[in-house]
């Protein structure tokens, strides 16, 4: 049986994703926006990823940012209305229970990873430092727990070894928003049906499981494990990883794994290679190799920075480690 239509919906979210989601929202003639619900410390600019807030102002949707959405705020864009959906399109709060059970046809989120693993925080962080060959979106309802809904659908998409924790995020941004731009319509017509996740194969990372103030390399890993930490924290808009050499401290932006054997160093040891422009840096059981480093927003190879800082071409890097939980 179709549903009646329109659907009146509320999203709640941020960047890109909330952004094309809605989008796809706005220009659905079977849907009604009754409200937007951004992050209470949303601006009304787009930067390195678009504003939801600023969408929603431009189209004149009413707007909330509360600091944890209420049932007060949900009955203040309904104004005596029907709410069929609540869409959470990067949604970083809890939503409560009297939230939860509002909507007549439920509350559903966009997550980024391959539910069931993954619940939580950081997905895709731990997908890199799983050494997962995948990544992916699900589309999920809601429930009281944190992603553990049924799954109402799932994309996925082979992690490249030039992928850094950025290109992840970028994939799994225009991922879901394909995702959802197939799912809705079985949503408007209620041909779909929730499939429960299996709770054998669930893990869960909460935001204590990484301090991104403390990342640090611990080199006697073995190469390819070295080479999956150091990517899973390469974000620019946030951080990268880095080396101590002296004074300098550099941030690393691309990394990858050679195919040449080299005599055992001690973990740490590095050498730029003559005729190459490349840093070789000694780990657990062989080597990973810096191609370029981030300084100041531009890129350098290592032997533009060695240069430029007149550095020794060889050398040893503190060893250095933190630990992070599951």
């Amino acid at each position: 049986m179709e549903i009646g239509n329109p659907l009146n919906v509320i999203i709640s979210g941020k960047n890109d994703l909330g952004v094309e989601c809605s989008r796809i929202l706005v220009d659905n003639p079977q849907i009604n926006i009754l409200g937007i619900i951004g992050h209470s410390v949303d601006i009304p600019k787009d930067n390195w990823q678009k504003s939801l807030i600023k969408f929603a102002l431009d189209r004149n949707i009413p707007v909330l940012k509360p600091k944890v959405i209420s049932l007060a705020d949900i009955e203040k864009l309904c104004r005596g209305r029907k709410l069929d959906f609540l869409f959470s399109f990067q949604y970083e709060k809890i939503i409560k229970r009297s939230v939860l059970n509002y909507p007549e046809l439920g509350c559903i989120n966009v997550h980024f990873s391959l539910l069931p693993r993954n619940r939580g925080v950081y997905t895709i962080a731990w997908t890199l430092l799983n050494g997962d060959e995948e990544a992916g979106v699900t589309i999920h309802y809601m429930d009281l727990g944190i992603d553990t809904g049924d799954i109402i659908g799932e994309k996925s998409f082979r992690i490249k070894d030039e992928y850094n924790a950025q290109d992840v995020y970028q994939k799994c941004t225009s991922t879901g928003i394909e995702l959802f731009a197939e799912t809705l319509p079985k949503l408007i017509t209620g041909k779909h049906v929730g499939e429960h996740q299996d709770k054998s194969k669930a893990t869960y990372h909460s935001l204590s499981s990484i301090d991104f103030t403390d990342i640090q390399i611990d080199w006697t890993l073995s190469s390819v494990e070295v080479f999956n930490y150091i990517r899973a924290f390469i974000f620019p808009q946030f951080q990268c990883p880095t080396v101590s050499y002296g004074e300098n401290e550099f941030h690393i932006f691309k990394v990858i794994i050679p195919s040449e054997k080299f005599e055992n160093m001690t973990p740490g040891s590095f050498f730029l290679r003559s005729g190459h422009d490349q840093l070789y840096i000694a780990t657990g059981d062989g080597f990973i190799v810096i191609e370029q480093f981030l300084e100041k927003g531009e890129r350098f190879s290592p032997r533009e920075l060695w240069q430029k800082y007149d550095l020794s071409h060889t050398g040893v890097f503190t060893v250095e480690h933190k630990n992070v939980e599951g």
